[in-house]
């Protein structure tokens, strides 16, 4: 059975210790931070005989905190199949980009 988005959520809530954990916010929602805000960001199809056998669900994972020496940061990147991809700051906050697969 293929994981869902949802099944997804949950472990970001459980790795993570709260329910700190949003997907696609609108711009209205008020987040507390630190958080984790993902999308999905693309869905890579692998084929045999023109159909697509397999598929790998990738999502953009943004860990945003205050704190530039969050544990967090580096417990994301050591994730199966999780990759890191850019950090900026804004507004004080810092910004840590991954592409995880799940």
């Amino acid at each position: 059975m293929s994981k869902t988005r949802l099944d997804l959520q949950t472990f970001l809530e459980t790795l993570k210790g709260d329910r700190k954990v949003y997907f696609q916010p609108p711009a209205s929602k008020k987040m507390d931070y630190p958080a984790i805000v993902y999308k999905l960001s693309n869905i890579n199809n692998t084929h045999a005989d023109n159909l697509p056998y397999l598929q790998g669900t990738a999502y953009q994972v943004c860990y945003i905190t205050k704190n530039p020496d969050d544990i967090m940061i580096k417990t994301l990147s050591k994730l199966p199949l999780c990759t890191f991809d850019r950090h900026f700051v804004t507004d004080n906050l810092n910004h840590y980009f991954y592409t995880l697969y799940y």
